[in-house]
């Protein structure tokens, strides 16, 4: 009797000893993967902005014919999904423009803002990102699902294109007509989440070209 309680006991502990090794696998499995995917999420991200990236000695006569030919929207009316001069949403317009320029960026507002090269200061031409909240309408997005998780996630929801001066030039929503306004306004003040270039002057000493 003794010694089938001790079997019983020995199989018990070697049960919970088991269940714990097998839960404690799991959650390092778990964490292994989470480490991985960051991994491979910056890499990912740095290999995007890789590929937009155009790496020139002065790129400010290539800012500037991004802005003339978006000054020369202006008024163009808003167009949900629109990215030609029939109408555009907010990244519509922004694609359109880089295009005619002759630098291909992403087409949605998640793509550019993750995408794209992260700068501090824009410069005229260079891109701005803004979260508008879900349930207000002054910056449509055009992303869907992504794009209303992304306004609650502090991402962006919005682009524009910096002109200087604190003035960007967009396609607000619908009803509107592409137009310039004032990064100083405090709807657009608060709702600022940075800004992004293809334009890389110092490209040729980044990391980009160390690979």
């Amino acid at each position: 009797m003794e010694r089938k309680q001790a079997d019983q006991t020995r199989e018990q502990i070697q049960s919970r000893a088991g269940r714990r090794i097998r839960r404690y696998f799991g959650l390092y499995l778990f964490l292994g993967i989470l480490a991985v995917g960051a991994s491979h999420r910056a890499s990912a991200d740095l290999w995007i902005s890789k590929l937009y990236a155009v790496g020139l000695p002065d790129g400010a006569s290539e800012l500037a014919e991004i802005l003339r030919v978006a000054e020369s929207l202006e008024g163009r009316p808003y167009l949900y999904g629109g990215s030609d001069e029939d109408g555009f949403d907010c990244s519509g317009f922004t694609y359109y423009v880089y295009g005619r320029a002759g630098y291909r960026i992403p087409r949605t507002v998640r793509e550019q803002f993750h995408g794209l090269v992260s700068i501090d200061q824009p410069r005229p031409g260079d891109l701005v990102f803004f979260a508008i909240e879900p349930e207000n309408k002054a910056g449509d997005d055009d992303s869907g699902l992504f794009e209303l998780m992304g306004a609650w996630a502090g991402s962006a929801t919005h682009v524009g294109i910096y002109m200087g001066g604190d003035r960007f030039i967009h396609a607000p929503r619908t009803g509107g007509k592409v137009r310039i306004e004032s990064l100083e306004t405090p709807y657009w003040k608060d709702r600022l989440r940075g800004s992004r270039t293809v334009i890389v002057p110092e490209l040729a000493d980044s990391d980009f070209a160390e690979e």
